[in-house]
Formats: C-alpha cells, structure tokens, sequence
C-alpha cells in the first residue's frame, strides 16, 4: 500500500512538472504517401494498395504522375532522380513507415507486406535519416527559402484574410532575428544575431526552437564563443537533426528535438577578400591591400542539403562539400577553390541536374558564378556574372542569388557588393555554358518561379537604361514595386506599385495563387514600410496589407515569409517573430525595449508544482495516520 501511495504521489510530480509535451499519438484520416527528394521538397498523395510496400510505392507515385524505375525489391529513380555517392556516403530511395507518433527507420528493401497505414519514400543516404514531413504535421519549411534551390515557393497556404492584432509574437533580448523561420512538427526554427549593444549572454547569437501556437520557447542555444559575431545565416532541417553554419566559421548539428549539440566542425583555410559590408576587417594578400582590403567575416553561408550530403560556402571564397551523422560526425567528400577568389557569403548554393550531371552553382564577392561538378567538385564552367570595374567601381560587385529555374536555367541576381546597394542586375542564365538569355538592370529581390512565371521586387539600378520590355515588346519606365515575368524573355506580366522596399535577400514567397512579401523598411515609415503585404499571383492586385506590431525605428526585414499550415510567419530586427492568421492575437502594451519578465518562484508553472507537491504530501499525511 505504501509502495502504492508513493507511485501515485511520483505520477503526479511529473504531470506538476511543466515541460516538453509531444504531439498526440495518431495520424490522417486516410493513410497517405510521402515523396520527399531529399532536397527540401516533397509532396502528399493517396495510398494505393499493394499487396508488397514496393507494389504500393510504385503504384501510388505512377497514379500521381510520377515515374518510377525499380530494381529488384528496390526503387532505383523516381522521375529520373536516383542515388548518388558523395564521397563514402551512397544515397539511395527508402521507405519509411507510420508507427503512429514517428517514422521507422527506412528501408531500400520493399518486399515486406504492406499492413497499410501512410508511408513514406525519400531520397537520401541513410535510413536514420528520416522526413520531416509527418501525417501530423505535413507541412514543412526545411531551409533557407524553402528548399536547396532557394525557390520560394510553399506547397501548404496562408490566411484567407490576415486578423488583427497578428495571432502572437515573441520577442528576444539577444538581437535581431535576420534568418529564416524553419517549420516541421508545430516547431519553428531560428536564429539571432547577437546583441552588440548589450553583454553577456544576450550579446550572443544564439538559435531558438519556439512553438508555432504561441511563440514560447521550447529549447535555446547560444552560438559561438565571440560576443562581436554577428549570425545571419538560417539553420537547415535535415531529418531529425538542425545544422547552422556560424559567422566564426563553426557547422553545428544539433538533436532539433532537444537542442543537444550532436557534432561540430570548424573547416580550415585561407583568408577571404573581394567584399565590402558592414563588419569588415583589413588583411593584406601577397603583399597587396586587396581590392581595398575590406573583406566579410561572414564565416559559413546557408547550407544546401541534397540526397543527405551538405553543401556550403566559406568566407574565404571556398565552395565545399560534406556529409555528416552523429557517430562518425563531419567527413569532407570536396572542396573547390576558385582562381577569381571572392568571400562567399550569405546565400546558399544551389544544387540541380543539367543533364545528367548534378552540378553545384554558387557565385562569390569576386562578381563570379561557379558551376562545378556535385560528386567530386571539378570544375565545369566559371563566368563574371557582373564586373563594375572597368566603370571605375571599387569592387567587381558581388553574386546575391542563384535560384534553378527548370530547363537547364538559372535566375541569378547580383549587386556592386555595398550593404545598401545602387547598382544590380538580375538575369536568366543557360546552365550548360553560364551565358546570359536575358538580363534586366535592376536592384532585385532573390526571385521566385513557378509555371513559367517570375516573382520579384524591383528597384532602379544607378546602371542602365533605367527601362524594362513589356508583354506586348513596348519599354516601359523601371520603378519601384512587385513585378510578374515571363520567364523564358523577361517580359512583364503585371506591375503593382509600391515604395515601400524590400530586402533583396528576403524576396517573395509564393503559396496557393497569392505573393506574401515582408517590407525591408521598418514600422515608423507605415504605411510605406513595416508591413507584410499579400498579392494575388495571376494579377498582382492586392488581397491584404497589414504593419507589424510592435516595432521601432530599426524594425527592418530581411526574411522572406515562411507560409505554412493557414500561418505566415516574419521576423524582423526589433528582435522579434510574427505569426499573421485568420485567428486575431491579444493586444499587448509594448514598448521601444524589449525586456522579458523574470518571474522566478512565481511564474504559474511553479505555483501549479507547488500546490501539487502540498497536496501529495498532504494526502501522505493522511493515509500514514490512517495506517
């Protein structure tokens, strides 16, 4: 009785106990099939029964349009895409199973009996590597801009109209919030800067797990061991597991779940040049002042995740290649190292076919754009995508972009290398040789394409005729607003006006027929800044607009909208994430600083584990005089 007593009494200090609470046990009505490429991308389709899980993969994913070539008891490609070896490391198809709150680990041996239940297959190189798409939760946001292309583009949708105040916000104290919001399992992911301003902890960058209910922080880790870093870059999903590239040159994967730091890698090599932005340093190369020897210490660009191999840049103008696990850790498959050696800062590579071949495009502070072999990292074409010294420009410019577009194309954006540039272009590029289809001077957003059709922002260029061509082939005045594109000349489609600037790093996001785009230019300037503005796809027209509250005057925005599950969620240098639904948030007095309440003892979980602790010991109390 008494060993009864006590086992009650444990039970219920861990329901007082406040902490992690997991999704309930279940899944959709209708077991469904999950393609995920490995890359970012995938999509959700209905079951078709077979009486093997081969039988069933094939016959769900041809009913869908897809192709699917197979070996044995295996899937060999799906749509022509199939497994590649990155060094040691071999991707291939596997298939995964619904236990009911997870995935099992995958299989490429398909032969076993299919009970039914959803399923998924995914491209990638070990079956502990799993999707992180589940029938719970089936829309994600993996990375920087959605997927290793960087395409904009959600396959969920965002609110029918945006309610007011925004359905919740958080802010922090360790600076402003400049990457991109990553989504998987009701978890939002991201990072700060680090507050320069400020010591101590909160001068840190530090990466944030937050619930996409409220906003209340799940787990937190503080980045780096320099309180002068300043973090831009967004992590990655990769299955289970989060990787971030530092500004001090550190790659950290992490247990996303828990926040554990899994495994770390510092890459070696060489000092950067070719740059000019804000937190530079001088250096001398070879005895010279290179370009005058303002160089970013931008650390690791975003990382690129493709068939579960890893792809970034460096500061010191090196593209690489790696693979990782939490046994083994990093192994470097590559590494490539251009002649015209710029900082690679900031921007992911991109990774896509051209022809057989997968190849890696990644473009520099050199003005250069790199395409180079994805297996072993040769070299296959290098180009100047925009050179401004012959004009007497200080710096050759810089590549912003590089987003595949499909037909072995490339939309690639570049600026002359200032913080606050003047001058850029955006151009469609041919992926068999890096020649220019057609080139707009513009000062461009990164792009977003789908069926044929360009996305983008548009600013005048101090450069160039200041004119863009029509639909009809008439030239029209450049001026500032969302522009839709034909993709395959340029030509516009549609025009809407607006002054109110966006970040060229940010660009617009596309889901179910609307544009979400998010003002570089902060709060004070509303309603010509600060805001977050929707735009029906098919005729630019606006279908909403609201500001972001609260703010201040340096409540810029350099993130693109992550549009997922009817949310739409920003961040912006207040320090702060939003999240606009149909569902209108609580009014809160706010002001210009953002402090968090230290409630101690007295925050209402403690009060809740209090009173039950008196309560258990109470009714020990009880019994034992009863005894």
């Amino acid at each position: 009785m008494k060993a009864a007593v006590m086992a009650v009494a444990a039970l219920l200090l861990i329901i007082a106990i406040p902490g992690f609470s997991a999704a309930e046990d279940g899944e959709a009505e209708e077991p469904s099939i999950l393609l995920d490429t490995g890359d970012g991308w995938d999509a959700w389709y209905d079951i078709v029964p077979g009486s093997t899980l081969l039988e069933t993969v094939v016959a769900s994913l041809e009913k869908s349009g897809h192709t699917v070539e197979t070996s044995g008891d295996t899937v060999v490609s799906i749509d022509g895409l199939s497994g590649t070896a990155f060094g040691t490391s071999q991707s291939a198809w596997y298939a995964y199973g619904w236990s009911g709150d997870s995935w099992d680990a995958g299989r490429t041996d398909m032969s076993e009996r299919y009970t039914g239940g959803s399923i998924a297959v995914m491209l990638t190189a070990s079956g502990t590597i799993k999707t992180s798409a589940t029938p719970l939760y089936p829309d994600t946001w993996t990375s920087y801009r959605g997927s290793q292309t960087s395409p904009g583009i959600s396959g969920s949708h965002g609110p029918g109209e945006a309610a007011l105040p925004v359905e919740w916000y958080a802010t922090y104290t360790t600076g402003n919030v400049d990457s991109s919001l990553l989504y998987s399992d009701g978890f939002v992911y991201h990072t700060t800067t680090g507050n320069t301003s400020s010591y101590g902890n909160d001068s840190f960058p530090h990466l944030y797990c937050i619930s996409s209910e409220n906003g209340s922080i799940v787990w937190s880790q503080r980045l780096d061991s320099d309180p002068e870093a300043v973090t831009l870059a967004s992590p990655v999903i990769m299955g289970d597991w989060l990787i971030i590239g530092s500004c001090t040159g550190h790659v950290y994967l992490f247990d996303r779940f828990s926040g554990d730091v899994l495994r770390e890698l510092v890459p070696d090599g060489d000092e950067p040049f070719l740059a000019d932005i804000s937190l530079t340093d001088t250096y001398e190369l070879d005895g010279l002042e290179g370009m005058g020897g303002q160089v970013v210490r931008g650390g690791i660009t975003n990382i690129a995740v493709y068939s579960g191999a890893l792809f970034f840049g460096t500061d010191d103008g090196t593209l690489r290649c790696y693979t990782v696990d939490p046994y083994a850790g990093f192994d470097e498959v590559w590494r490539f190292c251009p002649e015209e050696k710029g900082t690679m800062y900031f921007h992911p590579p991109a990774v896509t076919k051209v022809g057989d071949r997968t190849v890696v495009l990644m473009g520099s502070y050199a003005g250069m754009l790199h395409c180079v072999d994805a297996v072993d990292g040769s070299l296959i074409w290098s180009v100047p995508a925009i050179d401004l010294t012959p004009e007497g420009g200080r710096y050759p410019g810089s590549v912003s972009s590089v987003v595949p577009v499909g037909n072995e194309t490339a939309l690639v954006t570049c600026k002359d290398g200032e913080m606050s540039p003047f001058t850029g272009t955006l151009s469609l590029i041919d992926l068999k040789d890096g020649s220019r289809i057609w080139s707009i001077d513009a000062i461009s957003t990164a792009p977003t394409c789908i069926e044929g059709i360009v996305y983008v922002y548009l600013s005048p260029s101090s450069a160039g005729s200041g004119k863009i061509t029509a639909e009809d082939g008439s030239e029209m005045e450049l001026d500032y607003g969302y522009y839709a594109l034909w993709a395959d000349s340029g030509e516009v489609i549609w025009y809407h006006a607006s002054s109110a600037t966006v970040s060229g790093s940010a660009g617009i996001t596309f889901a179910d027929g609307r544009l979400y785009s998010t003002d570089y230019s902060s709060g004070m300037q509303w309603p010509y800044g600060g805001g977050v503005t929707c735009l029906d796809a098919d005729t630019g027209n606006q279908v909403w607009r609201v500001q972001l509250e609260p703010y201040s005057r340096s409540s810029y925005s350099m993130v693109s909208p992550t549009v997922v599950d009817g949310m739409v969620l920003v961040a912006n240098d207040y320090g702060a994430v939003y999240c606009i639904s149909d569902t209108p948030g609580v009014i809160r007095e706010v002001t210009g600083d953002i402090r968090y309440e230290i409630t101690g003892i007295f925050d209402w979980s403690w009060i809740m584990l209090m009173a039950a602790t008196a309560c258990v010991i109470l009714m020990a109390a009880r019994f034992y005089r009863g005894v």
